[in-house]
């Protein structure tokens, strides 16, 4: 019985181990679910923000005078965050404050 007990209980550690990394590995490649070709390889966020650790390194803001429908609000705050933060990972869209327009909270992930 007490040959098993200490072999039982490495092989516990290792499988939490193996575990608690393989959990690690899914939230950081979540956030590349939506990075495509279409958003010029930008993760889009939209009123959430992405499970990886990241920084934010600009904002990008646009104030539309006519109604907009999402896909030319994104497509827009795209254009503008490729012109501005080429080395951008991604951002997150949001209303801007008041209600006024929208932002872009611009991001890059830490590595």
């Amino acid at each position: 019985m007490k040959k098993f007990i200490l072999p039982f209980f490495l092989g516990v550690v290792v499988t939490s181990g193996v575990a608690f990394k393989a959990v690690t590995d899914i939230k950081r490649n979540s956030a590349e679910v939506y990075e495509s070709a279409k958003f010029k390889n930008l993760c889009v966020f939209t009123d959430s923000k992405p499970l990886m650790q990241y920084d934010t390194i600009g904002k990008v803001h646009i104030n539309p005078y006519t109604r907009l429908y999402y896909s030319e609000i994104r497509d827009r705050l795209l254009e503008k965050c490729n012109e501005n933060y080429p080395k951008a990972d991604g951002f997150i869209l949001s209303r801007g404050k008041d209600g006024n327009g929208y932002d872009g909270h611009v991001i890059q992930f830490k590595k």
